[in-house]
């Protein structure tokens, strides 16, 4: 009996046992089948999120590329797999505009807004979606109130600060195609782009339509002579590009308002930021000076400024020329042959007019008489010396006139053609190495020497 409830107890205890360890099986295998289907859900969440941010990147790529018409190709199909991807409906709604689509950009801003705004997680999101919108109805103000409110909920956030660019550099792109034009707006607007810019190459190019438009105001103030306004607004401009040329406008505007000073300093940085350029209008604006102080009787302090504009030309390798204009003009020759003898005797007559603000202290002249390809004679003569100077212009004596003949008479009949081409030449320094400029050419008939009765008319003129 003992032994019988002993084994009936024993098997009690092996079928709880049983019992107990199919329970335990049962709540394994529940457990592991939830753990399962979440591991799967979230791989296929995960491969979701990785090739929607795989066709986000490639459709980046092909903007950044200029190739709007493909990254629209793969918008489109992210769109359709992920109709709830925010950036994607953002980002075709950019290519849309971009391809001039406004009604279906402003379906996909409308989109992205309405996700944003039922998920309710990120405000600032929703509010850049409906500037989006706004922008694409050339409504800045309005969108830009909305960016705004989103810049105060979260000033570091990186989406709103590059809406915020695209909403001013938008705005001025928008504004630079009106007319007229309000270059402060345009200005303004450009300057608050480049506060919200995160990468270079947007910035270079918003610097560059910057430049452009304060070039071109400051071009139009000083047409109505606003000199001070014009440099107050180029002088704003170098902290964005630091140009010779803004700095050449800046010393032409003082120089304009006669403040020859000022002027200088602004062609003296011209100059160091690009010698070769700027050399020619830094020497022409110390020649000025150094005549100004001529005129108010101070030679010494004037003598300085001279100095100054031929040490720059000398490094610059400008041309004397340039330095010191000079004008070649009402050229005469008159050319009648002997009918016994066949001789002539050329009489050129010709002024010469110092154009620069200095004196000229050497200038020689040189007439080159040919015919056909031959070269007949030429006659050399000094116009100024060391000891002669030529005045400089407004002076007295600054232009003179010449008068200059061949040294022997020529001969008709050892000319391969009955005409005669003048070249007239000047040069600025002597001996051999001397640099020969032309200045004029004159082409003469040579003339019979006819009896009084048969003479031409005194209104003839040569063919």
């Amino acid at each position: 009996m003992v032994r019988y409830r002993k084994r009936r107890q024993r098997r009690r205890l092996f079928l709880g046992n049983v019992y107990m360890s199919s329970s335990m099986q049962y709540a394994v295998t529940v457990v592991s089948a939830i753990l399962l289907a979440g591991l799967v859900f979230s791989g296929v969440l995960l491969f979701r999120y990785t090739a929607q941010q795989d066709l986000i990147g490639q459709s980046k790529q092909l903007i950044a590329e200029g190739k709007v018409a493909k990254a629209e190709e793969v918008l489109r199909r992210l769109v359709t797999s992920h109709q709830d991807s925010y950036e994607g409906h953002l980002l075709l709604g950019k290519v849309y505009l971009e391809l001039g689509d406004r009604q279906k950009a402003e379906q996909q801003f409308k989109t992205a807004s309405t996700l944003k705004t039922k998920g309710g997680a990120n405000t600032q999101a929703a509010d850049v979606a409906m500037s989006k919108l706004a922008i694409a109805q050339k409504n800045y103000d309005s969108a830009e109130q909305f960016l705004v409110e989103a810049y105060k909920k979260n000033k570091k956030d990186t989406e709103v600060q590059r809406a915020l660019f695209e909403l001013y550099d938008s705005w001025g792109d928008t504004l630079s195609t009106q007319d007229p034009r309000d270059y402060t707006a345009i200005i303004k607007k450009y300057e608050k782009a480049l506060k919200y810019v995160d990468e270079y190459r947007l910035e270079d190019s918003v610097k560059e339509k910057l430049m452009e438009n304060i070039s071109t105001y400051a071009e139009d103030l000083n047409r109505e002579r606003q000199y001070q306004k014009s440099i107050i607004i180029l002088e704003k401009s170098l902290k964005y590009r630091y140009l010779p040329d803004t700095l050449v406008q800046i010393a032409d505007a003082y120089d304009r308002l006669n403040k020859l000073d000022e002027s200088i300093d602004w062609y003296r940085k011209a100059f160091d930021a690009d010698p070769n350029i700027i050399s020619i209008r830094l020497t022409d604006v110390l020649l000025k000076k150094g005549r100004q102080l001529l005129d108010e009787k101070k030679p010494k302090e004037a003598q300085k400024y001279f100095e100054e504009a031929e040490q720059i030309g000398k490094i610059a390798n400008i041309p004397l020329d340039v330095l010191y204009p000079v004008r070649v003009a009402d050229v005469q020759v008159n050319a009648t042959v002997d009918n016994e003898t066949g001789e002539f005797m050329p009489n050129i007559k010709v002024k010469v007019a110092n154009e620069s603000e200095r004196d000229i202290n050497f200038l020689a002249l040189k007439v080159v008489i040919m015919s056909g390809d031959q070269e007949i004679t030429s006659i050399k003569h000094s116009v100024a010396s060391p000891d002669k100077k030529l005045p400089a212009k407004d002076k007295k004596n600054s232009t003179i006139s010449l008068n200059i003949k061949p040294s022997e008479p020529l001969n008709v009949h050892s000319l391969p053609q009955r005409q005669i081409l003048v070249k007239i030449y000047i040069a600025y320094n002597e001996g051999e190495n001397q640099i020969w400029k032309a200045k004029a050419n004159h082409e003469v008939v040579i003339r019979d020497n006819k009896p009084p009765a048969e003479a031409d008319p005194p209104d003839a003129k040569p063919v």
